[in-house]
């Protein structure tokens, strides 16, 4: 599923799924395309790495706002990968595309068949 809206449209999602894995941009100073996963159920995600988006309320904001309303999925896993350019305009960097791809691919390995 691809989740194009604010971090609010987020809490519906985890209040229905027991569980969920999300993959979104990250800015920490790393090299573009590092792959970062984060364990967000058992604990607050850093603001500050997922807060680059034209969207207010961003993926951090809906994680402690359904963590703190009791609607936080059993287990929530993210997947950040650290961004090239976040200025407007669109399309990936090669290495973010390359790494996106290469997650995307290692997840459905992993999860197998739905």
């Amino acid at each position: 599923m691809e989740h194009g809206a604010d971090g609010a449209g987020l809490i519906e999602l985890f209040a229905t799924a027991p569980a969920v894995v999300l993959i979104d941009a990250t800015r920490s100073g790393a090299a573009p395309g590092t792959v970062q996963q984060f364990d967000a159920a058992a604990g607050p995600l850093q603001a500050d790495l997922f807060h680059y988006s034209t969207h207010r309320f961003g993926l951090a904001e809906a994680v402690e706002t359904a963590r703190a309303l009791g609607d936080l999925p059993a287990r929530l896993v993210v997947w950040g990968i650290e961004g090239a350019d976040f200025g407007p305009g669109e399309g990936l960097s090669a290495s973010v595309d390359m790494a996106a791809r290469a997650l995307v691919t290692r997840l459905k390995e992993e999860m197998g068949p739905w």
